[in-house]
């Protein structure tokens, strides 16, 4: 009786420890109530028999006999009934896993199976061990074979089904057969559609069989999408790890059979793009509707020429980013070749000063709709002019480091601007020459972004200007009337009404729009209902010193809104600036996502843009300092999820569910301003070695 007690105490105060997180003592009091059991009445009852090998006698499914087999060590492994030694060992398991010496934990979990091999505490706390080392063949085998122990004796046990279910469980991640063998070829070529082309480059590899039927005609609409990838290292660039012209030819041509529809080449320097590769490449892909390459071309002496005999009727889409500069007259033939298909263009390194510039170095690019281009520099020029004589249904457009001037001496009548033009970005570093030559805001425009003061060069005369040639198709003559009437109660027209902009985003402004200047750029899209977005940096907060001057912007219809300029403004105080932007977000009944920039704006004033306006997306550049605002506001009740901005929702889009959902963003709302490729993102870096995979 006594020896019973002093096994319970050991446990009851080892249990008391474990609570406290004091494991090492814990553990010493386990071991002692292990010792102290009054049926083993052995000091090695914690320790492990040498003669059985129970995880040996998984996989080779003889447990039971492993467990019968004779022992000459009677002592260590005698059977016991009592449930204060099994909970000790329990407790020792739980113990050794918690610190990850699962090699202990398996100990301790095998002492628990051979003191009572038909008890299911054991098998589901070895079973454990085992997943936690990732054994989970062996984790399988010991819930099966142990399910079938218990049975015999307990076939009613509670903890039986729990065996069973663990068992299932395991199952599911242990599934062995050949996918070739067991599904139809249609339901594996569609599984197969989702992995990249470095994936499908290893299923080569897999067996004969995988490659001969990778190689065949069911599986050749896998290949016709190529993107070549590599993994960065810190060792330099060996040519030996380069994708070699056989390699080319064996992936467009005998893959996918001359069907390639797609290819995007990562690092074009890794990959030592040449000449004779990009031969092989148009020669291969008579379909390529989209190419897209990144990075630093070779460098050559001297560039075939037969790559210009080449016919490219199907290239849709070129890109041309991270540096990747093809020479002047390859460009221009690639760009002839594709000219009545070609619809997006888009070039973000080009380096010859006059390359689109002159009349015959650009082609008549009838059906382009996107057209984005950045030189290397502003000594870059550009003259819309022939843009606009050359691709005269542009609809998307993007331009930055460069100079729009006019450089065709040639006298020919003035372009038909661009009259389909729906979005448009100039950037900050554009420059202008001696005569100014600027995207039309034509009256289908949806987006317009513009930095530093560029849409002061829009101003027109209101003496000259006609406001009807801005109405745009499909709006009722009368309502036109209206718009532009109120528009112009001032007497002055300072800049063509865009009755249909979705986006206003004026950006690094160097002086702040006036009163007249921001009615006459936002009014009209206000009256209109499609203003949803408005981005203004700075924002002129001198008018909001009455509270009157913006009352014409309080609307439904704005969900997106991005203002600064608060902080960096001596004569407001803290008070004046939490007043002051409260006022102006209480304009926009319908505001889901607000961006703050930088503003030291209270954690109280932002409880308000959430409880009262209903705002759920707050934008913010402090740092870690936004964690004081999700603990406040949770105190409030309000559950709060941070995020970045990469990984952060688009404002107003997505389900319900993560509309409804509070987020607190560290990083700058989404805008065109912050295109990958722009030039502040392709800093030269040290030379790393690419392993290409395919």
């Amino acid at each position: 009786m006594a020896r019973t007690t002093q096994a319970a105490l050991h446990l009851q105060k080892g249990k008391a420890l474990f609570k406290s997180d004091s494991l090492v003592e814990a553990h010493r009091e386990f071991i002692r109530a292990v010792r102290a059991c009054p049926v083993c009445r052995s000091s090695k009852g914690d320790k492990l028999c040498d003669c059985k090998n129970l995880l040996q006698a998984l996989e080779n499914d003889t447990l039971k006999e492993e467990i019968k087999k004779p022992c000459s060590h009677p002592e260590s492994n005698q059977r016991c009934s009592e449930k204060d030694h099994m909970e000790a060992l329990n407790y020792l398991v739980a113990i050794y896993s918690s610190h990850k010496k699962l090699k202990d934990a398996q100990v301790y979990a095998q002492k628990m199976i051979l003191i009572a091999p038909r008890e299911p505490l054991g098998y589901l706390r070895l079973g454990k061990c085992l997943r936690l080392a990732n054994k989970h063949e062996a984790a399988l085998a010991l819930y099966n074979q142990g399910s079938e122990l218990v049975e015999r004796k307990q076939p009613k046990h509670p903890q039986l089904s729990v065996m069973r279910a663990q068992a299932n469980a395991v199952s599911k991640f242990l599934w062995k057969g050949d996918p070739l063998k067991e599904f139809p070829r249609e339901l594996v070529v569609m599984t197969l559609k989702s992995f990249k082309t470095r994936d499908l480059a290893r299923c080569l590899r897999v067996s004969k069989q995988w490659k001969s039927f990778l190689e065949g005609d069911a599986a050749r609409s896998l290949w016709t999408v190529l993107h070549f990838q590599h993994h960065m290292t810190t060792a330099p660039i060996r040519s030996r790890l380069s994708v070699s012209q056989k390699t080319i030819a064996y992936y467009t041509k005998k893959l996918a059979q001359g069907q390639v529809t797609a290819l995007e080449i990562d690092d074009c320097r890794a990959f030592d793009l040449s000449s004779r590769k990009l031969e092989t490449i148009f020669r291969h892909c008579p379909h390529l509707q989209h190419l897209k390459l990144r990075g630093v071309l070779r460098k050559e002496d001297e560039w075939i020429g037969d790559i210009l005999q080449i016919p490219m009727p199907s290239l849709k889409s070129l890109y041309l980013g991270g540096r990747a500069a093809l020479p002047g007259w390859l460009l221009t033939g690639l760009l002839a070749a594709s000219s009545q298909t070609l619809v997006e263009l888009s070039i973000f390194c080009f380096h010859h000063p006059y390359q689109l510039s002159s009349p015959l170095l650009w082609p008549l690019l009838p059906n382009l709709k996107t057209l984005r281009l950045q030189g290397i520099n502003q000594e870059c020029w550009i003259d819309l002019d022939i843009m606009m004589r050359s691709s005269p249904d542009v609809r998307h457009l993007w331009i930055d480091n460069a100079t729009l001037a006019k450089m065709d001496p040639s006298p020919k009548p003035n372009p038909a601007p661009w009259q389909n033009l729906e979005q448009c970005f100039i950037g900050g570093d554009v420059t202008f020459g001696h005569i100014d030559i600027l995207p039309p805001l034509s009256s289908h425009m949806t987006d317009l972004v513009v930095e530093n003061n560029h849409i002061e060069r829009y101003k027109v005369d209101p003496n000259t200007f006609n406001p009807a040639a801005m109405i745009p198709p499909g709006l009722s003559p009368l309502t036109a009337a209206n718009l532009i009437s109120h528009k112009m109660d001032g007497g002055s027209l300072p800049y063509p009404p865009m009755l249909m902009l979705r986006r206003l985003c004026l950006k690094s402004l160097r002086t702040a729009l006036s009163g007249p200047d921001l009615i006459s750029l936002i009014q009209p899209s206000l009256h209109s209902g499609t203003l949803e977005e408005l981005i203004i940096h700075p924002f002129p907060w001198e008018l909001m010193r009455t509270g009157k001057e913006l009352a014409w912007l309080a609307n439904d219809s704005v969900r997106v809104l991005s203002v600064t300029g608060l902080t960096g403004d001596p004569s407001y105080s803290f008070h004046e600036q939490d007043d002051m932007i409260l006022r102006f977000v209480d304009l926009f009944k319908g505001l889901h996502t607000l961006d703050i920039g930088k503003e030291t704006i209270s954690v109280s004033t932002i409880k308000q843009f959430i409880l009262h306006n209903g705002v759920r997306r707050i934008y913010h550049q402090w740092g870690w300092a936004y964690r004081e605002a999700q603990n406040a506001l949770e105190g409030a009740g309000i559950k709060v999820r941070t995020a970045s901005s990469r990984s952060a929702v688009s404002p107003g889009s997505g389900p319900d569910e993560a509309e409804a959902e509070v987020m607190i963003i560290d990083g700058v709302l989404d805008t065109p301003s912050n295109h990958p490729e722009r030039l502040c993102n392709l800093e030269p870096k040290r030379s790393r070695l690419h392993d290409w995979t395919i």
